[in-house]
């Protein structure tokens, strides 16, 4: 990639000044919602100023830029920049509410916790959120929802149908297509996502769940995101078993690709049937379960039912990396933490909200080293092609897959390295650095040695959030650009 001349600049300014008056108003509508169920606390206007100013903002970019054909480094450099600069503006709320005496610890708290809800992380530096307000809590959860499909897929919603559209929708790592036309997929995706947070919330209310924790409990587990109202998350829900079913149910249908939802919808049931991603995901989970389930029976000798129930939804939970859990991880033997590191990294399917490498990019390496040993067994003259549902891939795209994966491990390793530098145990920082990177959740850490942890690692899960929700090539395309025009 060459550099970023001020061309360049001025072409993703123009676009970054369209994308904050979209989101800046999608964000403001949803502080105003917050503000005027509590208007009597002055603090609430808070809520609408992330929006107000991301819109002041846009007058800003979009004066400065010109118009411009966008190509992919626009649109790569424009998804980097956006994700960077959102939950900047969305952090005000939080920096408000924080009760931190050191002003930079009051925003890099700040900042992680907006990054953590539009990565779909979950991960929180907020302590007592049973004490928190309503008000406070439906904010932050609308925060997670709206960055569950994502910021940049927001935005095109409303662009008109153009080579763009293409562009910024495989920056925002997704590149199959529901419909014909690309502003078709983005539209196809918003009314499904839209339709199961209603059944969703519906069926938690009629559970007995009060309204605030129903809403924002859907909100965070369909964006698989695992944002809770409480400081025990969903071990607060611990006996009511059928909310804990609805949840696994609806964080599944976040990780599952927005193209099954679509040709189930459409009664395309033998196109679903035949879907191998799909089945594989489905058997991670079964397999998951089945194997932490026997470790806590046998290694830990929890009795059957919190065996099963614990290993069941947390295993879900990574899976799908949204991050909610009805137990502490912590007390889990290394083997089952070590199984839930492994599902995090996998992720969920392609075209879903879910965080971590996809099944689809395993299942195109694993087709290619199997396609590898058989060509070494083979005679020289045979051809072997790399298969995926019976379609071949060309040379480039497995390239292009193992290439991002590789980033992947290289970003990871980093993370892992400064928590050890940090004084954290292996098993820790392998655990801490996999969820922030696969946007999970989960958590092994708690209490003194979680919320008191230094500056340098707070800032080093803020970005492994960032590039692993970005599946890194943006960002990598946003740091050479600049560093090429500085040299």
């Amino acid at each position: 990639m060459r550099c970023i001349d001020k061309r360049d600049i001025k072409i993703v300014s123009k676009f970054l000044g369209e994308a904050l008056v979209i989101i800046g108003i999608s964000i403001f509508i949803l502080g105003f919602f917050a503000f005027i169920s509590d208007y009597s606390n002055y603090e609430n206007i808070s809520y609408i100023l992330p929006g107000g100013l991301m819109a002041a903002f846009a007058g800003f970019f979009y004066k400065f830029g010109i118009d411009g054909r966008m190509e992919t480094r626009h649109a790569l450099v424009l998804s980097a920049v956006a994700w960077m600069l959102i939950p900047l503006f969305c952090s005000i709320p939080f920096y408000i509410a924080s009760t931190s005496v050191d002003p930079l610890i009051k925003f890099v708290d700040a900042y992680f916790e907006a990054m953590s809800a539009f990565t779909g992380a979950g991960l929180t530096m907020i302590q007592n959120l049973d004490a928190h307000s309503p008000t406070f809590l439906f904010f932050r959860s609308g925060l997670a929802w709206i960055g569950g499909v994502g910021i940049i897929m927001l935005f095109l919603l409303i662009l008109r149908p153009s080579p763009t559209i293409a562009k910024l929708y495989s920056a925002e790592a997704r590149t199959e297509r529901i419909k014909t036309t690309m502003k078709g997929t983005v539209k196809e995706i918003w009314k499904i996502y839209i339709l199961f947070t209603i059944i969703g919330v519906t069926a938690l209310l009629l559970l007995g769940v009060n309204f605030i924790d129903s809403i924002a409990h859907i909100m965070t587990a369909i964006g698989t995101q695992g944002f809770s109202t409480h400081d025990d998350s969903i071990g607060f829900y611990y006996d009511n078993v059928p909310a804990q079913v609805v949840l696994m149910l609806f964080m599944i249908l976040g990780a599952i690709s927005f193209y099954i939802h679509f040709n189930i919808l459409d009664r395309k049931f033998a196109v679903v049937l035949r879907n191998l991603e799909l089945k594989i995901f489905l058997l991670l989970i079964v397999i998951g379960s089945i194997v932490i389930c026997v470790n806590l029976l046998f290694l830990q000798h929890y009795a059957a039912d919190d065996a099963v129930k614990q290993s069941t939804f947390n295993v879900i939970s990574a899976v799908t990396t949204t991050g909610f859990c009805n137990a502490d991880i912590g007390s889990f033997d290394n083997a089952s933490k070590f199984i839930l590191i492994v599902l995090m990294i996998i992720g969920g399917c392609s075209i879903s909200t879910a965080g971590g490498l996809k099944v689809l990019k395993i299942l195109i390496l694993a087709e290619n080293a199997w396609m590898r040993i058989k060509k070494v067994l083979l005679p020289e003259s045979a051809v072997v092609k790399v298969r995926l549902g019976g379609i071949p891939l060309t040379d480039e795209e497995i390239s292009y897959i193992t290439f991002l994966v590789f980033l992947f491990f290289i970003i990871y390793g980093f993370g892992v390295l400064i928590f050890l530098y940090l004084g954290f145990g292996p098993m820790d920082a392998l655990f801490v650095s996999a969820t922030a990177i696969s946007d999970n959740g989960l958590n092994t850490l708690g209490g003194t040695a979680w919320f008191d942890m230094s500056i340098i690692g707070k800032i080093t899960l803020v970005f492994l959030m960032y590039a692993g929700r970005l599946e890194i090539l943006p960002v990598l395309a946003l740091i050479f650009g600049i560093v090429k025009r500085i040299k």
